[in-house]
C-alpha cells in the first residue's frame, strides 16, 4: 500500500474517530430511505450501537422526534441521492430558555409591585447610563424611564447633583460590593430622603450593571429630627432645655475663648399668678419671659430654660459691659410689656451674670456666682414692691 493510501486510511480513521464522538447527532443516508452510518450519539437515540445501524430502514418517528427534516424528506425522498443529517438536542437549551422567560416575567411582576424605588444602571467603560426604573421609582420621583434611559447622572440632575451621585455609583464600582447612604434629592415629586443601597452585578470579574434601591424615609427623618429637638429644647418655650446647657457648660469651660459670661433670670411671681389667675396664664407669663430673653440676644449665645421660672444663657466671648447691655435689653422689653399689658405688680424678671475671665475659674463656679446675683436682684425688687 502507498504511502498516500496509508495517510488517507489514517486521515479517514481520525475522522470517523472524531465524528463517531461528537456529542451532536450524527447520520449518513446511503439512499433515501436507508441509514448508512450512525455517530455513537445517534445511535443512542435510535436505541442501536452504531455498527447496527448500516441497512435499517429510516422511519419517519427517528426524524420526527427532533423535528428534523420532516417535512423535507417526506416531499423529496424519491429525488434524493445521499443524506447527511446532523442532529443538536437543543431540548435543555429550549428548556432553560423557557424557564428564563418565565423567571423574567416573575421578577418583572415584583420589580413592578414592590414599594421600593429601583434603578438599573449600566457601567459602560467606567462610565454610568441610566437603563431603567420601576413603577414605584416612577410614581415616588416623577422621572420615567424613556426620559433618563441612556443618560448619565448629570444630564438627569445637572452639574450640582450629578457628580455627587456618580461618586456614590464609583464607590461601589471601585469596592465591587454593596454600599448604602442616605441622601436627599429635589426630584419633579418633590423634596424627599432616601435610603439607597447599591448592588453591582458583576460578570467575570467586572461590574456590568449596578441596581440601585431606595426606600423613602422623609417621614421618618423628619420624626428623627423632632425627635432630636425635642430631646434638647424646652417644649413650651422653645428655648434649649437644662440638659443641653448643662452639656454646652461642659464644653465651653474647657475652651480658651475668653471671656466667657453666665447670666441667670427668674421670673418672678409665678406662683401668684398660677394661684390667681391659672396654670394657662402662667404658662403664658412663662412664655412671654422666654420671648424677651429670645430677642434680647445674640446668634452665638445659648439660651435655656432649666427650671420652672427659671432661665439660663451662656454667652460666649462676652465681658462684663456686653453682659450689662444684655440684662439691659431684657429690662426693657420687659418694661415695655408693662407698659402696654398694665401689669406692673405682676411681671418681673430677676436677673444675675458673672464672667469667667481665665481658665483657672470654672464655668460651674461663674454659674454659681450668677445665681447668687440673680437672688440679690430678686430680694432687691420685693423690697421695691414693698
Amino acid at each position: 500500500m502507498s504511502k498516500r493510501a496509508v495517510d488517507n486510511l489514517i486521515e479517514k480513521k481520525v475522522n470517523e474517530n472524531i465524528v463517531n464522538n461528537l456529542e451532536q447527532k450524527i447520520c449518513y443516508y446511503k439512499d433515501p430511505y436507508t441509514y448508512k452510518m450512525a455517530n455513537l450519539s445517534y445511535a443512542k437515540f435510535l436505541g442501536k450501537d452504531p455498527g447496527d445501524v448500516e441497512n435499517i430502514f429510516c422511519q419517519a418517528k427517528d426524524i420526527t422526534n427532533h423535528n428534523i427534516l420532516e417535512n423535507e424528506l417526506r416531499r423529496n425522498r424519491d429525488s434524493l441521492k445521499r443524506i447527511i443529517v446532523s442532529v443538536r438536542d437543543i431540548s435543555e437549551r429550549k428548556e432553560n430558555s423557557l424557564k428564563l422567560k418565565k423567571l423574567s416575567r416573575e421578577y418583572e411582576t415584583i420589580l413592578s409591585n414592590v414599594e421600593n424605588a429601583i434603578f438599573l444602571i449600566n457601567v459602560e467603560s467606567g462610565k454610568f447610563r441610566y437603563q431603567r426604573l420601576n413603577s414605584f421609582h416612577e410614581k415616588a420621583t416623577g422621572l420615567k424611564t424613556k426620559e433618563v434611559a441612556g443618560k448619565t447622572p448629570i444630564e438627569i440632575f445637572g452639574e450640582k447633583v450629578g457628580p455627587e451621585l456618580e461618586k456614590k455609583y464609583r464607590r461601589c464600582l471601585d469596592k465591587k460590593s454593596s454600599i448604602s447612604y442616605e441622601e436627599e434629592l429635589t426630584l419633579p415629586a418633590g423634596k424627599r430622603v432616601w435610603l439607597t443601597k447599591l448592588t453591582p452585578v458583576i460578570n467575570k470579574g467586572e461590574v456590568e450593571k449596578i441596581v440601585g434601591s431606595s426606600l423613602d424615609i422623609t417621614e421618618n427623618k423628619k420624626k428623627e429630627r423632632e425627635i432630636k429637638y425635642l430631646s434638647l429644647h424646652d417644649e413650651m418655650t422653645e428655648l434649649y432645655n437644662r440638659r443641653y446647657f448643662e452639656n454646652e457648660m461642659e464644653r465651653l469651660d474647657s475652651s480658651r475663648k475668653l471671656p466667657v459670661a453666665i447670666l441667670i433670670a427668674d421670673l418672678d411671681n409665678l406662683k401668684y399668678v398660677n394661684d390667681n389667675f391659672g396654670h394657662q396664664q402662667g404658662d403664658n407669663y412663662i412664655i412671654t419671659a422666654a420671648q424677651m430673653i429670645k430677642e434680647s440676644i445674640r446668634g452665638i449665645d445659648i439660651a435655656a430654660r432649666i427650671g420652672g421660672d427659671e432661665f439660663a444663657l451662656i454667652l460666649p466671648e462676652t465681658d462684663s459691659d456686653e453682659a450689662e447691655k444684655i440684662c439691659n435689653r431684657i429690662k426693657e422689653k420687659e418694661s415695655d410689656y408693662l407698659k402696654q399689658k398694665n401689669l406692673i405688680e405682676i411681671f418681673s424678671i430677676s436677673i444675675g451674670y458673672a464672667v469667667k475671665k481665665s481658665e483657672e475659674i470654672s464655668l460651674e463656679e461663674v454659674f454659681r456666682k450668677a445665681d447668687k446675683r440673680m437672688y440679690a436682684n430678686k430680694a432687691k425688687n420685693k423690697s421695691k414692691k414693698k
